[in-house]
């Protein structure tokens, strides 16, 4: 069977030279995941190794780059799964570079499905995983963030919040952040 992939990118406005750089990371992102099927990799090593060129991108909603929450921090999650049942998540991690490769840990090294937060950071720890919490917040999305909180300060209507989340529960999958999925040699 011929290998394949697919990508996708985060959600959020585009600018101009915006969608360009986004295009270009995902389809480095998809060569290189077919690459490794190519050479003999799974599809589960394909999907991981698109999703960190993603995560390490910094153009989407995903590793460094990710939206922050109030407090100024990115809390990141990831999970994997392959045709066999293997399947691992994580949430709510703050320390961790690379989210989908520790999913990919947590299914194939516990007996868990999902970790979140300060026991899937231990983890990472523990797996040599961790990084600096600031580590993966960018000035743009700290700027974001700033005039955000500005505006709630000023008391303006936010209204526009139960518009969005509206439009995500009517169009599920549109309002997502990256991910991949993958066919390998073997029809897995």
């Amino acid at each position: 069977m011929r290998p394949s992939i697919i990508v996708h990118g985060g959600a959020g406005r585009l600018r101009g030279e915006d969608v360009e750089r986004r295009l270009e990371a995902l389809k480095v992102a998809a060569e290189k995941g077919y690459a490794v099927m190519v050479s003999g990799g799974t599809a589960l090593d394909a999907v991981v190794e698109a999703v960190v060129l993603l995560e390490d991108s910094g153009l989407l909603n995903a590793g460094l780059g990710s939206a922050l929450t109030f407090d100024g921090a990115a809390e990141l999650d990831a999970g994997v799964m392959n045709g066999d049942g293997l399947v691992g998540a994580v949430a709510a991690v703050r320390r961790v570079k690379n989210p989908v490769v520790l999913a990919r840990r947590v299914a194939e090294l516990t007996d868990h499905i999902l970790l979140v937060g300060e026991g899937a950071e231990k983890l990472a720890k523990v797996l040599g995983l961790e990084v600096p919490e600031e580590a993966l917040v960018t000035r743009e999305k700290l700027e974001r963030l700033k005039e955000l909180k500005a505006r709630w300060a000023r008391g303006e209507d936010y209204s526009w919040l139960a518009k969005l989340r509206k439009l995500a529960e009517e169009h599920p999958g549109y309002f997502g952040t990256v991910g991949a999925a993958a066919v390998d040699r073997e029809g897995r």
